[in-house]
């Protein structure tokens, strides 16, 4: 994207927030404009597919509640793989799940920063935090303490988030997926997705759900299917570790 088509680009969007206000947009459009180097992936994160998926993960997961949805208390959420957070917006602003506070963890250092952005009117109160490490180094059997800017922004202070919830919909790109699987302690609330897209980095796609479930096997579970993708079918598998 040329600058001047950068810069149509933020017009436009900011032309229409005016006249239909809406914060996600306002967002999408600060990010871009910021960080224009981005705009290709972001717009990956923002697919037809990746929405749709994230779209379904929602509906099965209400669905779970058997018509219960204020029974829907996911408690504090790890999000893995969470790239730029798009899956924690969704869920936080469906006003039947209830959500202490999300960590939305990425090895891309950029997704952190957009994350943020589009996540920003719950990091005040601790309640949202986007983090760039690698997910095999997190111990999810405790608190977990990671670093954070304190309210001034002029240091950075340790913030602890427990785990009731660990959501990743991006199995396929976990190379050491097994080693991964058992450090999930026993009675977490696992939603998991995967797909069958044949790409060089799917380093650990499923070629099936059967195969998905292999891979997740569950004490309880509460949902497992597939969606058709048209160009790749994605699979989801919810329940208790």
């Amino acid at each position: 994207m040329s600058g001047t088509d950068h810069e149509k680009f933020n017009r436009i969007l900011k032309g229409l927030n005016e006249l239909r206000p809406d914060s996600f947009m306002d967002a999408v459009r600060r990010v871009i404009w910021e960080h224009p180097n981005t705009a290709g992936p972001f717009a990956d994160a923002l697919s037809i597919g990746q929405i749709k998926s994230k779209k379904w993960l929602l509906e099965e997961l209400k669905l779970c509640s058997g018509g219960k949805l204020d029974e829907i208390d996911l408690g504090s959420v790890y999000i893995l793989a969470g790239w730029y957070g798009t899956l924690a917006y969704l869920l936080k602003q469906d006003p039947h799940i209830h959500i202490k506070s999300i960590v939305n963890v990425d090895l891309d250092p950029i997704c952190e920063a957009i994350s943020q952005r589009l996540n920003l009117d719950w990091i005040e109160n601790w309640r949202y935090k986007a983090i760039t490490m690698d997910i095999q180094h997190i111990d999810y059997s405790k608190p977990f303490e990671f670093p954070a800017w304190s309210k001034n922004k002029d240091q950075v202070v340790s913030h602890k988030s427990d785990c009731n919830t660990i959501i990743c919909t991006s199995c396929e790109h976990i190379t050491e997926w097994s080693n991964l699987y058992r450090k999930f302690p026993k009675g977490k609330l696992l939603i998991l997705q995967s797909n069958n897209f044949d790409i060089p980095e799917h380093t650990n796609r499923s070629d099936s759900l059967e195969q998905f479930e292999a891979q997740t096997p569950m004490e309880r579970v509460l949902f497992s299917g597939e969606l058709d993708c048209e160009i790749y079918t994605r699979f989801m598998r919810i329940g208790v570790r």
